[in-house]
Parts: C-alpha cells; sequence; structure tokens
C-alpha cells in the first residue's frame, strides 16, 4: 500500500504536471502572438485563485480540525457558497480589464475556469486533513483530471482560442471536483451538526467568513501582490511595451520550471498541521526540517539542471531560442520560495500572518522600480531581473520576522 507521503508527493505532481504541461503544449500549439495573450488572461485566473486560496481553501488546515470537525459538512458547503459568491463578483471586475487586453475571451468560460479551479483545490484541502483511505482517490481523480485536459486539448489542439483554453479547463476541474465532492460528502468522517435542512444556514456562512477572514487577512493582502510580482508582472510588463517574445519566452522558462512547486505545496500541506500541533518547538521543527530535507532537495536542483537545460533545447529551442540565463535565473527563484517555506509555515502556524504583508509589498514594490528602470533600457531581462530580486527580498523579510517571533521567543 502507498503510504500517505508517498500519495501526497505523486498527487501534487500530477497537479504540478497539469500546470506545467498545459503550458508546454499550449505554448507548442498556439502562436506567439496568442501566447502572450493567453499569458496574460491566465495571469488573472491565478490571481483570483491567490484569493481564493488564501481567504478560504487554505485556512482549512487549520479550523477544521480545530473548529469544524463535528460540523464537517456545513464547513464544506460554506466553503463552496463563499466561493461561488466571492468569485462570481471579482470575475465581474477583472472581466473589465481583461477583455481590453485579450482579443476574445468569455466571461462564462472565465468564471467556469476560475470556480473549477478553486472547488478542485478546496476539496484536496479537505482530503489532506482527512486522509483515511481519500489520498488515493484523490491520487486517481488528479490523474483523471489530466487524462480529460490533455485529451481534450489534443482534440481541439488545431482550432484553439483563449475561450476554448478556459472551457477545457473548466470542465476538466469541475469533473474532477464533482466525483471528489461525491466521495466527501458521503465521508464518515464529515459530518452534520445539524438536520440536512439546516445546512444552508447563513448564520454558519458569516461565521466562517469572519473566521477565515480574521485569520488569513494579511495573507489576502499578501498574496494578491504576490500575484503582483509572480504573474502580474507580465501584465506590467506589457504596459511597459516589453516585447511579446520576451515575455512568452520568459512566461515558458516560469511554468517550465514550475514543477518546483510540487515541493513548496507538499512541504505546506505536510507541515502545516504539524507545526501547528507543536507550537512550543516550531524552531526545533524548522531546524528539523532544513537539517533532514534541503540537502535533498538541493541535490535535486543540481540534477535537474542539466535535465532541464536538454529538456528545453529538446522541446522549446526552436521556437524561442537559447535561454540559459533565463532558465538560471528561474530556477533561483524556484530555490528561494522553497527556502523560504518552512520559516513561512512555521509563522502561519503561530498565526503570525502580518509578516507576508510586509514581504510581499517591499517584494512588490521592487519588481516594479526594478521593471520600469530596466524598461527605459531596453534591458531583455527585466522581467527576470524584476522577478528575482523582488523573491530574495521576500526571503530576507521573510527571515527576520521568523527570527524576531520565532527563534527569539
Amino acid at each position: 500500500m502507498l503510504n500517505s507521503k508517498i500519495c501526497s508527493l505523486a498527487e501534487q505532481a500530477l497537479v504540478s504536471l497539469l500546470n506545467f504541461g498545459s503550458i508546454f503544449l499550449i505554448s507548442k500549439y498556439v502562436s506567439v502572438e496568442l501566447f502572450a495573450e493567453y499569458t496574460l488572461a491566465y495571469s488573472y485566473v491565478i490571481f483570483l485563485f491567490f484569493l481564493t486560496n488564501a481567504l478560504l481553501a487554505s485556512p482549512v488546515l487549520i479550523f477544521y480540525v480545530k473548529n469544524w470537525f463535528d460540523k464537517g459538512k456545513e464547513y464544506l458547503l460554506s466553503n463552496i457558497f463563499l466561493g461561488i459568491v466571492i468569485i462570481l463578483a471579482v470575475c465581474g471586475v477583472l472581466f473589465i480589464f481583461l477583455r481590453s487586453q485579450v482579443t476574445e475571451v468569455s466571461f462564462i468560460s472565465f468564471f467556469l475556469f476560475c470556480f473549477g479551479m478553486y472547488l478542485y483545490d478546496l476539496l484536496r484541502k479537505f482530503v489532506y486533513v482527512l486522509k483515511k483511505g481519500l489520498l488515493k482517490t484523490l491520487l486517481g481523480l488528479s490523474g483523471l483530471l489530466n487524462i480529460t485536459f490533455f485529451g481534450l486539448l489534443y482534440y481541439f489542439s488545431s482550432d484553439l482560442s483563449i475561450t476554448t483554453i478556459f472551457n477545457i479547463y473548466a470542465v476538466s476541474f469541475l469533473g474532477a471536483s464533482g466525483i471528489l465532492f461525491l466521495g466527501l460528502i458521503n465521508h464518515k468522517d464529515i459530518k452534520f451538526l445539524t438536520s440536512r435542512r439546516t445546512v444552508f444556514n447563513l448564520k454558519i456562512f458569516q461565521k466562517v467568513f469572519k473566521q477565515h477572514y480574521v485569520y488569513a487577512k494579511w495573507l489576502i493582502v499578501g498574496g494578491l501582490i504576490f500575484w503582483g510580482y509572480s504573474q502580474g508582472v507580465y501584465n506590467a510588463a506589457e504596459f511597459l511595451n516589453y516585447s511579446s517574445e520576451e515575455i512568452a519566452k520568459t512566461r515558458v522558462l516560469h511554468n517550465f520550471l514550475g514543477v518546483f512547486g510540487i515541493l513548496s505545496v507538499t512541504i505546506e500541506n505536510h507541515y502545516n498541521p504539524i507545526f501547528s500541533s507543536q507550537i512550543t518547538k516550531l524552531s526545533e521543527k524548522v531546524k528539523e526540517v532544513y537539517k533532514l530535507q534541503y540537502k535533498k532537495i538541493i541535490l535535486l536542483f543540481v540534477i535537474a539542471t542539466p535535465i532541464g537545460l536538454g529538456a528545453y533545447h529538446f522541446f522549446y529551442f526552436e521556437k524561442y531560442g537559447s535561454a540559459l540565463v533565463l532558465f538560471l535565473g528561474m530556477l533561483l527563484f524556484q530555490f528561494l520560495i522553497i527556502l523560504a517555506k518552512p520559516m513561512g509555515v512555521a509563522l502561519k502556524a503561530k498565526e503570525k500572518t502580518v509578516p507576508f504583508f510586509y514581504a510581499h509589498t517591499i517584494a512588490f514594490l521592487t519588481s516594479i522600480i526594478t521593471l520600469i528602470t530596466f524598461s527605459f533600457f531596453n534591458f531583455y531581462y527585466g522581467i527576470l531581473s524584476a522577478m528575482l530580486l523582488a523573491t530574495i527580498i521576500y526571503a530576507l523579510v521573510i527571515y527576520y520576522f521568523y527570527k524576531k517571533n520565532i527563534t527569539e521567543n
């Protein structure tokens, strides 16, 4: 039998495969100009994903066991209802900007893609808290998600548009989410506090929202600012008249090495519940993670470098040309995010969330100043430099607050 760690890693690998594989195939199927437009459109989806993840999905890892274990179905349905309301409202605002930046896109497709991605992520969080046989089910469904998406993408590959791509994402996410929802809602450990007739209770919705908001408000602001220097930087680059080639090429490398997001998300999902239950030993736990895991992670990055360069040359060189500097810069970008992750998880476990606002704000300002400065000199690596310098600043600020709030207390 697969143990929970292997299942978690394999499942996260499948989700990352979807992110990486989708960018890879879409960039191969469509023109550079359409891919640049898709990059801008996708950045709005990620913006909304950051918002709903910080406000609704991620707090489930903290509060489900602490406060809602005996009211599981109410908690689950409340998060779904709140997600629909928030996504619908924010999509309406974002679509105004999106419509002015891309040739064509459907609002319904945009909304369904955003909601489907959020719903699947929310249900995954419940599975990671419960585990108990559900991880293997989740692993299978993430496999089905990939099969559905890539199958549909291949079928429509000769006639892809942004709306078609968004529809494929929506069908894939909502299909897998529907099956997973049925499995969760009938699970013996997801309980109703009251009768089924009162499960849609406005007071419960309000309580969930307030509890999540109080915990996550600084994470929300910080997460949205993080979007600014990790995804929105492409929108800013377009506004500052960076070339479509640089935007598309940087985005390709960004997603190509986004496979390391497996490690980042796995660290958070695995250690968040552990750190939350051992608040008095956080410093020792974080040191233990670095001592036991990070030599392996560094080795993984070293091994991945020649493999990744070879893969890029095989798949992308003909279309985008040489990219050694971009590759190494994006590799460092991913490593810095993973390097700061255990310290960030420790701060969240202690419910110290304001530091994330400071860290992301300073990082964002760094990225904007860098992006504007290099735009005057037509520097080809302006987008990479902005992202890299911002991430270095973020890691340093998180380290400062970790020392202040964890190791010195």
